[in-house]
């Protein structure tokens, strides 16, 4: 393969990783603001529902902080 297109396919995915992760860490924020929103409402339910999805976005996020990119 060519090297320079080598060198931007993994320029793109370095980037894409880190556009993921970002996504990631803004939908902990936004599921943080949930939490906080559902206990004032006294909806526990809610609550609940937003702490499950905070936890599963939690561990997505920390398998792919330890993925190894081509450097």
């Amino acid at each position: 393969m060519n090297p320079e297109r080598e060198e931007r396919q993994k320029r793109h995915m370095r980037e894409l990783h880190e556009f993921n992760l970002a996504e990631l860490r803004d939908d902990i924020v936004e599921y943080e603001q949930d939490i906080a929103a559902a206990a004032v409402r006294g909806n526990e339910f809610e609550r609940q529902m937003w702490e499950e999805k905070l936890a599963e976005t939690r561990a997505r996020l920390a398998r792919a902080e330890a993925r190894k990119l081509p450097v």
